[in-house]
């Protein structure tokens, strides 16, 4: 019986210390879900859910808690990341065909650029641009090899 009792006034207690500053009835406090952070200064990590802020395009955010914008990380080479509040590597989605990403933290699907011209591009995440291959004798790259009669190279 008087467990129960110590344990009712534990979980008063604790609601109060959460929800009541100096008589102010506040947000509950919680720690920034995976994919958001917050960066006030002196602030603890546990936050009302309205000073959270998502991790950047480009950048993840792996774990709860976070108090950095830098988050947990950015997008690595070969990928991108167009979406707000990544939460993993995952999150990031590859280079396309055609294009490389050289640079970590890249947000457009463009990545850091296409083949050059003369060169097209079959690899999926690619990190640079020597992945691109030489268009074969006959064709001419502008973003793809296509001959004389518009015949594009199948690119796969």
């Amino acid at each position: 019986m008087n467990y129960y009792i110590f344990l009712i006034l534990f979980h008063l207690i604790y609601i109060i210390q959460v929800y009541c500053q100096d008589g102010d009835l506040l947000q509950p406090q919680i720690a920034c879900p995976r994919g958001w952070y917050h960066d006030i200064i002196n602030s603890p990590t546990l936050v009302s859910t309205n000073e959270c802020l998502p991790c950047a395009r480009g950048k993840y955010g792996s774990k709860s808690g976070l108090t950095s914008p830098e988050c947990s990380g950015l997008c690595p080479s070969g990928r991108y990341g167009d979406k707000w509040a990544a939460t993993s590597e995952d999150d990031c989605t590859l280079c396309p065909a055609g294009t490389f990403g050289e640079d970590q933290g890249l947000v457009l699907k463009t990545c850091s650029g296409f083949c050059p011209i003369g060169k097209y591009g079959r690899t999926v995440g690619a990190k640079s641009d020597s992945s691109c291959i030489e268009c074969p004798q006959g064709y001419k790259s502008n973003k793809a090899c296509q001959n004389r009669d518009s015949i594009l190279l199948h690119i796969t």
